[in-house]
């Protein structure tokens, strides 16, 4: 009896609770006001149309025109009514992405590296072409950029994909995102547990490369405790420039509370935020910028003549055999060309890493607005300041919405189109944004705090590799799809990852010699 009683409280507390949350919480959501798309069903969402890239331009456009610039969207389910907002006053009070800093000795090793790996490849076979996995092979490079620069640690991927702790990031990323259904996601934020009580073979494999991060992350820590502490004891402080010897000196110091010091566990979490956030974003970006240029290869030809112009008839084969003061001045000339700024922040708005992003109110707050806020009534309120927002309500910003504004950036503003940089559009100037008015970088005091080091990256490789490479399409059509970053797929091969296979041809200056 007591356990039937047990039984029938459960099922009528649960019970409660979804009644509750399917039919009741969204008559408390103050966002019930604000006009939104309808849904036609229980469950029916706007994720997918808000999120994927090759549908999103039109959505935002489609939106704005019907909805104003302040629009509630549903999320998940019944209890989650979101603001999307392509407000820019909205956006400044909301206002992502992190990464270290680094020298460009750094990147230009890596470049090197990753140029005679490709020279290699095209070595090896018969012709002066070879079909190359850009995305990859960028991931590869960048990764080993973050771990020197992060934490001074060579992962060497790109001459071998053979270490450990690379391999366990590397498959647990393919297993948790790039391969996740949109139910597992749901079922891995909101049950978590679930799948420690019923293991499959995804979060076995997500356990196991934990486990491996864990150790080798620590072993990491340790040693790094150890060096410094052995400073301190010699009186010759520990003269590590990476990221991680930063956080740990500035967390001993003495005028640090103990309560506020990071613990191991946070300081592993902050690798793990160093290792995906440092890596990824400048890989993709500086793969979508081949590929556009491959799409427009009069303007590849034209970027290549640019940079050549500041490559010294001198120049060695291998740039990382310039000291630190020639590294330095080549990449300040390098810095300065018009056309490759252009081009790199042109491909930064058209196609910004990261497509959008989430806020979490933190308390009940008023969200300030520029523009009118239409009402769920059909109304249109001129006057309004704000928009009221509940504790936990989820605000959408859309970094890609902003960067591809018909009305401020012009009518071509979803074409690739670097020289309207030379005259941009008075609203475009307007716009909030770290980095050339654009938000692929964010704004604000969340904004990146990376960015030189993200910019002397993607010159850096672009620099290289365009003065001793010619890009191609490939043979397989390559599109958007939004897998927490924009990640390049081949057409009807999601389930290969991540991939962008591009021809690749070697580029012979005038009067160079060909490499054999």
């Amino acid at each position: 009896m007591a356990l039937f009683q047990a039984i029938l409280a459960f099922v009528v507390i649960f019970a409660s609770f979804a009644l509750y949350y399917l039919f009741i919480i969204k008559y408390f959501n103050p966002l019930r006001h604000i006009a939104g798309p309808p849904v036609r069903t229980l469950f029916a969402n706007h994720l997918s149309a808000v999120l994927d890239p090759k549908r999103t331009p039109a959505v935002h456009k489609h939106l704005v025109e019907k909805y104003g610039r302040s629009v509630r969207i549903r999320g998940v389910g019944p209890w989650d009514d979101r603001l999307l907002t392509l407000d820019t006053v909205s956006l400044n009070y909301d206002a992502v992405c992190s990464q270290p800093k680094a020298r460009c000795t750094n990147v230009n090793d890596k470049g090197d590296q990753l140029k005679n790996r490709w020279m290699d490849i095209m070595n090896a076979g018969t012709t002066e072409a070879a079909t190359v996995d850009v995305c990859q092979w960028m991931s590869r490079a960048t990764f080993d950029i973050i771990g020197l620069a992060g934490f001074d640690y060579n992962f060497n991927s790109i001459q071998d994909e053979s270490n450990e702790l690379f391999l366990a990031y590397k498959e647990m990323f393919d297993k948790v995102i790039g391969k996740s259904t949109f139910w597992g996601t749901l079922a891995s934020v909101y049950l978590p547990t679930l799948f420690k009580i019923i293991p499959n073979q995804r979060s076995r494999t997500i356990e196991r490369c934990q486990a491996v991060i864990r150790r080798e992350a620590g072993n990491m820590i340790t040693e790094k405790k150890r060096k410094i502490a052995e400073g301190n004891e010699t009186g010759k402080a520990y003269q590590g420039k990476d990221i991680l010897t930063q956080l740990l000196t500035s967390n001993a110091a003495i005028d640090i509370p103990i309560e506020q010091r990071i613990d191991d566990e946070e300081m592993l979490h902050n690798i793990n935020t160093f290792m995906f956030a440092g890596s990824d974003t400048t890989s993709l970006t500086v793969s979508w910028i081949l590929y556009l240029l491959t799409e427009n290869p009069e303007m590849q030809e034209r970027l290549r003549a640019e940079l050549l112009t500041v490559l010294p008839p001198t120049a060695p084969t291998n740039l990382s055999e310039l000291t630190e003061e020639e590294t330095q001045s080549l990449y300040a000339e390098v810095s300065e060309l018009p056309y490759l700024h252009n081009v790199m922040r042109e491909a930064l708005r058209l196609i910004p890493p990261l497509h959008s992003t989430l806020r979490v109110a933190t308390k009940d707050d008023e969200i300030p607005v520029s523009y009118p806020v239409h009402r769920s009534d059909g109304s249109v309120d001129e006057s309004a300041q704000s928009i009221h927002i509940a504790k936990g309500t989820f605000v959408h910003v859309s970094v890609e919405a902003f960067n591809l504004d018909q009305d401020v950036w012009g009518e071509d503003a979803w074409s690739f189109n670097p020289d309207r940089w030379d005259d941009l559009p008075e609203k475009a100037r307007e716009q909030p944004g770290l980095f050339s008015n654009i938000l692929s970088f964010s704004a604000g005091p969340r904004s990146c705090i990376g960015i030189r080091f993200a910019l002397i990256e993607i010159k850096t490789f672009l620099f290289v590799l365009l003065t001793n490479f010619v890009f191609q399409s490939g043979l397989d059509p390559i599109e958007k799809i939004n897998v927490v970053l924009t990640r390049p797929f081949v057409k009807k091969q999601f389930s290969k990852g991540s991939q962008m296979p591009l021809i690749v041809k070697r580029f012979v200056r005038m009067g160079q010699v060909p490499e054999i």
